[in-house]
């Protein structure tokens, strides 16, 4: 129950949400499992808006987030205790400054955007290693299409990760990495290539 156990836990696992639980009473751990549906309604409201804004049309927003809110993965990892369904909302808000970041024309407002966009994905690592991967892949597509500038974002992340759990993120990087390198790339004698496999 102590939070102090989380030193003990696997470097390559986030480690937010056992932190956060570990400082719930033993009464509250039932109900603690519907924190998963609650940010998938969090996300939803979040996507309906966003779509409505950048879309303009009720019908396709309403379209969009029904199929994301009755998809099956989602509703097999909502009725367990799953760190997906808070680092997607954390993404979705990321990519919603990201966008923001795009679309307004002053460096002042770009700045702003670009901050909320990084503080979002901050959050990210602490919770969920895939999640992250997505919004960085995102992150680098939008910023190559549209503004090398949003790159920012990745480092600042990072950077603000680290400093709020006092430099346990880092051995976390060093370990998503190590996992990442394991899965994806295969060596050979002269050169390294991915590998889909």
């Amino acid at each position: 129950r102590s939070p102090r156990v989380i030193g003990d836990i696997n470097y390559g696992y986030p480690p937010l949400l056992p932190y956060i639980i570990s400082f719930l009473d033993k009464k509250y751990h039932q109900s603690v499992q519907y924190i998963s549906p609650l940010f998938d309604i969090f996300t939803a409201v979040l996507g309906y808006m966003f779509l409505l804004k950048h879309i303009g049309s009720t019908h396709i927003s309403i379209l969009a987030i029904s199929i994301y809110l009755f998809s099956p993965i989602l509703i097999y990892q909502s009725v367990s205790l799953n760190t997906r369904q808070p680092a997607n909302f954390f993404a979705t808000l990321s990519i919603y400054f990201l966008y923001l970041s795009l679309s307004h024309d002053t460096s002042l407002q770009v700045s702003s955007c670009i901050i909320m966009s990084a503080l979002f994905c901050s959050v990210i690592p602490l919770l969920n290693r895939v999640t992250l991967q997505s919004t960085y892949a995102i992150i680098i597509g939008v910023s190559i299409f549209y503004s090398l500038e949003s790159l920012v974002i990745i480092p600042i992340s990072i950077f603000i990760s680290i400093i709020i759990t006092n430099g346990y993120m880092i051995k976390s990087y060093v370990e998503h990495y190590r996992i990442i390198k394991a899965h994806f790339i295969v060596k050979t004698d002269n050169y390294s290539f991915f590998s889909l496999l």
